[in-house]
């Protein structure tokens, strides 16, 4: 992110364990590294409700890069009320989990075509979860244990803590 000069972010996140983990360990990671973070949790119970109200909150924050964390079709919901408040690429940077299936992710909706939702999210960066053994001192085939791997990976990303997810991808965003 401060190659790209991106001094500021938010991070919407779905209540749901999974998400909250990695919206703290990414919270704590971008503050580390002097990025300004607003965090917006996105209610599992009345999805859409919710985003009437938080997408406005995370538009009057002028902050341009959105880490979205959450399930597909809460995506759906969020991309598409985006798009009816313009938070479209020429304003804002979208960063999503890897896992959408893009025949899922541009259905229909009730207020969006599929043209809609591929307008909103052009040009959108993703990143998915990895997990690392808790065996860090298994010898795998390059004859090398998992933490020197580990180690290896982390000092080529110049990141430490991304565990759980794609150290690869957000620490490059980070960076």
């Amino acid at each position: 992110m401060r190659k790209l000069e991106w001094t500021h972010c938010v991070i919407l996140y779905e209540d749901a364990d999974v998400f909250q983990m990695v919206s703290q360990d990414l919270r704590r990671t971008l503050r580390d590294k002097g990025i300004e973070v607003h965090t917006f949790l996105v209610s599992a119970g009345d999805v859409f409700s919710n985003i009437n109200d938080v997408l406005p909150e995370v538009e009057s924050t002028q902050y341009r890069i959105i880490f979205g964390l959450f399930y597909e079709e809460t995506g759906r919901k969020i991309v598409c009320q985006a798009f009816h408040l313009g938070m479209t690429p020429d304003k804002y940077v979208w960063n999503f989990v890897g896992w959408f299936q893009e025949k899922e992710w541009y259905l229909n909706t009730t207020n969006c075509t599929a043209a809609n939702m591929r307008e909103t999210v052009n040009g959108h960066f993703t990143f998915d979860f990895t997990q690392i053994s808790n065996h860090s001192d298994r010898i795998i085939p390059t004859h090398k244990t998992i933490k020197q791997v580990e180690d290896e990976f982390l000092n080529l990303t110049d990141q430490v803590g991304f565990q759980n997810y794609d150290a690869y991808g957000i620490g490059r965003a980070v960076q």
